[in-house]
């Protein structure tokens, strides 16, 4: 069994989008192209060092696409070491899209992306994913690697995708080798993944200072959000939504029947009775909870037929690769266009559906 190896550039606020330039993930990002001015010899040389004995990448569909539009025309030039690997190795693709496949030796993998990351890392022996944040949220998520190599930067962005973002979940990690510093400040830290979850001390026990450490320092301080943890959509026909979200691209997290006192005092219904199905995005930390109400049963005030700019009306945005392949498939499923397909400058492609139980899904094709 071979190795997969996630190789990532990052900020001391752990931002890993767009270290490259400024077109490679702009939308919402204006620090594309960060890492440039904190380049040097040392990091250089870690990075080479890094890729020897590489024999397969595995790459999400963005950094797939601006891969290919690269590396095939870099040969000869000073990049010619990593041109010529790239384009000699296979190329591994998760996308659930038709990405162009015309880089020499590329495959897309899926749809159980799971399984197939396990084939890939059965055939080679050292398989980077390099970039690729979505999927290295699915790889981080499901315990899918074996080693991460990060190069810390000495700056903080404050704003962008992390490297964590939505896909932790706890894990033990090892340091493989001591922290190694470049002239920069930049620090390639290499961890390798260990067995069990972190565990929390019970001993001793907290102390009065530790507590009050704890609380806010000003009387009356707001306390911070943690997170948006789900969007919650009231359906009749359960079955018939989760099958829809799947077909979108959505995994079903778990069903599980809600009942009893206190749920009826946190919704307000007296006796009341449900079903949830929580979905969520692989490599992404958005989550739907779909309902359906066997008591009291479910009002109907005519949301599904609304119009786009009715009061309250429910609308759940989902970036996808191919608009086009998403709204065929999920039309089969009879869900309709409210409006056309439009592109919005170079940046995406936009449309509204509607679809299970008249809820607007919106869809997003980024362009680039």
């Amino acid at each position: 069994m071979g190795s997969i190896e996630i190789e990532l550039f990052t900020t001391l606020d752990l931002v890993g989008q767009a270290p490259g330039g400024p077109d490679e993930d702009p939308i919402g990002f204006p620090f594309g192209g960060w890492q440039a001015p904190l380049l040097d010899d040392v990091a250089g040389e870690q990075v080479a060092a890094a890729y020897e004995g590489t024999d397969a990448l595995l790459l999400g569909r963005r950094t797939y696409d601006i891969f290919a539009a690269f590396w095939p025309h870099q040969e000869g030039g000073p990049d010619d070491d990593f041109a010529a690997l790239f384009n000699r190795i296979p190329k591994y693709v998760a996308s659930r899209g038709k990405p162009d496949l015309s880089w020499a030796g590329s495959a897309q993998i899926g749809p159980d992306l799971a399984a197939a990351v396990r084939e890939v890392r059965d055939r080679h022996e050292h398989v980077k994913v390099v970039g690729s944040l979505g999927l290295v949220q699915t790889l981080l998520r499901e315990k899918l690697f074996d080693r991460l190599d990060l190069w810390v930067h000495p700056i903080v962005l404050g704003v962008g995708k992390s490297v964590f973002d939505g896909g932790a979940v706890p894990t033990n990690l090892t340091l493989l080798e001591p922290p190694a510093a470049s002239p920069a400040g930049t620090v390639l830290l290499r961890y390798g993944l260990a067995d069990g979850t972190p565990r929390r001390a019970t001993w001793p026990p907290p102390t009065a200072a530790s507590v009050l450490q704890t609380r806010p320092t000003e009387a009356g301080a707001p306390m911070a959000i943690q997170r948006l943890d789900n969007i919650g959509i009231v359906v009749a026909d359960l079955d018939a939504a989760v099958a829809f979200f799947v077909e979108l691209g959505m995994e079903l997290e778990g069903r599980a029947p809600i009942e009893g006192a206190w749920a009826g005092s946190v919704v307000g219904l007296d006796g009341m009775r449900s079903e949830i199905a929580m979905m969520r995005v692989p490599g992404g930390s958005g989550r739907l909870e779909l309902s359906t109400y066997h008591s009291p049963d479910a009002v109907d005030i005519g949301l599904g037929t609304a119009p786009s700019n009715t009061l309250g009306l429910h609308r759940v945005m989902f970036a996808v690769d191919d608009i086009d392949d998403t709204v065929e498939r999920l039309g089969a499923l009879g869900a309709t266009l409210v409006g056309e397909i439009v592109r919005y400058e170079d940046a995406y492609r936009l449309c509204y559906l509607r679809g299970q139980e008249g809820i607007i899904v919106a869809l997003a094709e980024e362009l680039g």
